[in-house]
């Protein structure tokens, strides 16, 4: 027994010794093992941190088609409005109560780019040529514009602009017929899911609206 422990005890002893040996001996190499498994680790990150944004990015291309509206009902009127189309067009109609306004739409591209900014191109718009402002005690303002000529027009250059997409969720704090709609903050403010291009039906699938939220295939 005691043999046994002595021979631990040489063991353990020449065992430190050689480790402090090759530390002193071959700093570099030691180095560099730990920089190869801090690079892996690393690279690792980046493959990970890649691969999510690929998935949020996803998931907003997927979500986005639509109608998006400023308010998640339309019981007081129209107010404004995004429409996003799978061949990646848009239309942006402002709120028809602003009775004072020339400016009636904006369309173009739109694309998702670094994870969830929404990119527009914008090439046409709508406005009001002519017309008159009028009193009228039934507008916000007091002034309404009458007798214009609605004229859609070519953006040139085309504009640009980079909205934030954040708060992707299903809005629970809003119920119509037991369906929860779909918000979003685009450039900070919040717009509700109206319906869909293909299938104003789908927002009632409560189902298809929770596989498409949360990514899962359809």
């Amino acid at each position: 027994m005691r043999k046994k422990i002595i021979s631990w005890v040489v063991l353990t002893i020449f065992g430190i010794t050689v480790g402090v040996i090759d530390l002193h001996l071959y700093p570099n190499k030691i180095l560099a093992a730990a920089n190869v498994s801090i690079a892996r680790i690393a690279e690792q990150n980046r493959e990970n941190l890649n691969k999510e944004k690929h998935q949020n990015k996803e998931k907003f291309e997927k979500v986005l088609i639509g109608s998006w509206h400023r308010s998640p009902t339309m019981m007081t009127g129209m107010l404004n409005l995004y429409t996003f189309s799978k061949d990646k067009s848009f239309i942006f109609k402002y709120r028809r109560s602003d009775t004072e306004k020339r400016m009636i739409d904006i369309s173009g591209k739109w694309e998702i780019i670094h994870e969830n900014l929404l990119y527009l191109i914008i090439t046409d718009e709508t406005v009001i040529e002519g017309g008159e402002f009028i009193k009228d005690i039934n507008q916000f303002t007091g002034w309404a514009l009458h007798n214009g000529t609605p004229t859609k027009k070519k953006v040139d250059p085309p504009r640009e602009v980079i909205y934030p997409l954040k708060d992707l969720k299903i809005d629970e704090k809003f119920d119509e017929e037991h369906v929860s709609p779909i918000m979003v903050k685009i450039g900070g403010e919040q717009y509700w899911k109206y319906g869909s291009i293909q299938d104003e039906e789908s927002l009632k699938n409560v189902p298809l609206i929770q596989k498409i939220f949360f990514n899962e295939s359809i």
